[in-house]
């Protein structure tokens, strides 16, 4: 139907439909040496279709690692999220940041203090209500949310991050490990 096939751009992309070219790169090296150590006998293409996957499993972790340099406060942020699967109304994720057993705020401002973070809100604000809008915020801005409008607005996680912080989909296939 002369459409060019996404699947992977759709798999590396952030929520912002953008694709860095490095993660896109090892992606590839990935598949590549998946091809050569899992399928040798494989001469059909350069790269066997299974590899890719792993490629892109690979790519996630590479991510992850580039991302947490830059917001190194972000798997703090994430980590209620865990096990869980997106999308979810908007409304329920404060609730897992203000869980009694991890309380996503306090941990993120107690290891700032000792490793210097910047971090997504103002330090001084005392409104959970406003720090958890302006880290939704800057969430939706660096690529790791995005935003679902509807009756009910929801979030969800580009597949990139959502490997990689090993957060389910709702109406997804169960991940091998």
């Amino acid at each position: 139907k002369n459409r060019v096939y996404t699947w992977l751009f759709d798999h590396l992309s952030d929520g912002r439909g953008r694709v860095s070219p490095r993660t896109m790169f090892s992606a590839f090296v990935e598949a590549v040496a998946d091809t050569s150590n899992r399928f040798s006998d494989y001469d059909l293409f350069a790269i066997h279709p299974q590899a890719v996957h792993s490629g892109v499993r690979k790519a996630s972790a590479f991510r992850k690692t580039e991302l947490e340099e830059d917001y190194p406060w972000i798997q703090l942020a994430l980590d209620p999220l865990k096990k869980k699967s997106v999308p979810i109304e908007w409304i329920k994720l404060p609730d897992f940041w203000r869980n009694i057993n991890y309380r996503t705020f306090d941990a993120i401002l107690d290891k700032s203090k000792t490793a210097d973070w910047f971090l997504p809100w103002d330090p001084d604000e005392t409104k959970t209500i406003r720090r958890e809008a302006q880290l939704k915020a800057v969430l939706v801005e660096i690529g790791v949310l995005k935003l679902r409008s509807g009756e009910i607005e929801k979030i969800d996680l580009p597949d990139i991050y959502r490997l990689a912080y090993d957060i389910g989909r709702k109406g997804g296939i169960r991940r091998r490990v």
